[in-house]
């Protein structure tokens, strides 16, 4: 048998030995996708429709050959991946389940090919035990359980980080030009998929420069800029909006989802298994001094690029620096470290994640119950037959599907399969009325009232933080 023969054979060889380590590592990630997506399956119009129908709508206009017109994050990869979802599932409106059906499917495909290339570059010599624990650390970070089962680039983190750290992984390896450029076009893609994940390219410079390796990092921070130009290139006349929210990446606190005091409060047991990975990494300081260079630069610059918005979805790629610091301190396959340590760190790592899984998930169920629960209030307070406007934020589908429609082509579709209701976009004062009749109910919220571009009547009924109002 020829050599090439061999290695194929022995790199197959590999993947069947170790195939259930994958499965095991992944098992937290892929059960609390099938809880949330099959088990407890969340209506298309409670909490996550923003963004999940910004995407569906922006992959439309993509397939309708115009420029994509969201591009605060800017997203652009996930929106060209939707349009490729939404060409195969039917691009219209009247298909949004379906859609969201393959993207959810898409996430889950991404979860297992996330920790399969990590296994098998990262963490391809580190004990078996650290193998799984490095996944479930991913598991257990703040936030990161949350978007499993929405369609939003928080949902591939995971898998862009599992490439960037495959990639400085082999050129660690193999020092050569080809994968510095690798790296970089991969981290351009990263923060072409959001912003905030700046620090992961970041990380890859400085990882590069502590190598000594001065022109590989220059063309590493090079090809960051070309693999983020390439993968907005759809959105190219853009660019100078994207250059502001990049200027702009410490935040409006505004918008800010959480506190410091909130977010640490809540999170002690995911700080105390931060301080056991930087206690291990500094065994790995001088094996290893580029992948801790690394990790520590994404911690950083991800943390300081949130002082002002905390929240755990933007604090999220600090977790593919968490990573590269684990792999850098972990204990071989064969190592002498003792079994009872390995052992007991797996147990605090199951425990921590069976937690932080069963806290996601009671969040996710209340949400729907409250989500149902509020809609079915607001629909026995609303008058007979009242042709309604909805206002931002109520459960309600026809709001949900219709609000974010970019084109007058959906816009129309949308408004078709909901010929009663209308909607209030309080971001722009725009008003969508029904298709059959002009409204005469409008339910907002309390606080959204004052700015209500047209006169109003008597509140027929107060619901929670929303208003039934009659129309003058």
């Amino acid at each position: 048998m020829s050599t090439r023969a061999h290695e194929v054979q022995a790199r197959f060889a590999f993947t069947g030995r170790n195939a259930w380590l994958v499965v095991l590592a992944a098992a937290p990630l892929l059960v609390q996708w099938a809880l949330k997506t099959r088990l407890w399956p969340r209506p298309f119009w409670i909490h996550f429709y923003d963004p999940e129908t910004i995407y569906f709508y922006e992959g439309l206009r993509l397939l309708r050959g115009l420029s994509p017109q969201n591009v605060d994050h800017p997203g652009t990869p996930l929106q060209i991946l939707s349009a490729a979802v939404a060409f195969l599932t039917g691009p219209t409106p009247r298909h949004y389940e379906g859609f969201l059906l393959v993207a959810h499917g898409l996430i889950a495909f991404s979860l297992l090919a996330g920790t399969a290339l990590l296994l098998a570059t990262l963490f391809r010599e580190a004990a078996p035990i650290v193998k799984v624990v490095a996944v479930w650390t991913w598991a257990m970070l703040p936030g990161s359980l949350e978007r499993v089962d929405v369609w939003s680039p928080e949902s591939l983190y995971f898998v862009s980080g599992a490439v960037v750290l495959a990639l400085l992984w082999k050129y660690l390896q193999t020092p050569a030009l080809v994968w510095a450029v690798a790296v970089g076009v991969a981290c351009g893609f990263a923060m072409g998929m959001k912003i905030v994940m700046i620090g992961v390219a970041a990380g890859v410079v400085i990882a590069l420069i502590v190598q000594r390796r001065w022109g590989h990092a220059f063309v590493a921070a090079l090809s960051v800029a070309i693999g983020f130009g390439i993968a907005t290139l759809p959105a190219i006349m853009r660019w100078p909006h994207m250059l502001s929210r990049i200027l702009a990446l410490t935040g409006d606190p505004h918008w800010n989802d959480s506190t410091w005091t909130g977010l640490l409060g809540g999170a002690k047991g995911w700080l105390l298994w931060l301080i056991a990975v930087f206690v291990l990494a500094a065994r790995g300081l001088r094996r290893h001094p580029a992948l801790i260079a690394f990790g520590v630069t994404v911690i950083a610059v991800t943390v300081l690029g949130n002082l002002k918005s905390p929240s755990p979805r933007h604090l999220l790629p600090h977790g593919i620096g968490v990573l590269a610091l684990l792999a850098a301190g972990a204990p071989l396959s064969g190592s002498t470290i003792a079994r009872r340590t390995l052992i007991g760190s797996a147990a605090l790592a199951a425990l921590l994640t069976v937690k932080t899984m069963e806290n996601d998930l009671a969040t996710h169920r209340r949400r729907i119950a409250h989500g149902i629960q509020l809609r079915q209030r607001i629909h026995s307070a609303l008058p007979a037959g009242a042709s309604v406007l909805w206002s931002w934020r109520v459960p309600e589908p026809s709001f949900a599907l219709r609000v974010m429609a970019s084109t007058r082509e959906d816009g129309r579709t949308a408004s078709r399969l909901f010929p009663r209701n209308g909607f209030y976009d309080i971001w722009n004062g725009r008003i969508e009325r029904p298709v059959l009749q002009d409204w005469n109910t409008l339910v907002i919220e309390r606080k959204e009232l004052p700015a209500f571009p047209e006169p109003l009547g008597r509140t027929l009924a107060e619901i929670d933080s929303y208003l039934i109002v009659a129309r003058k």
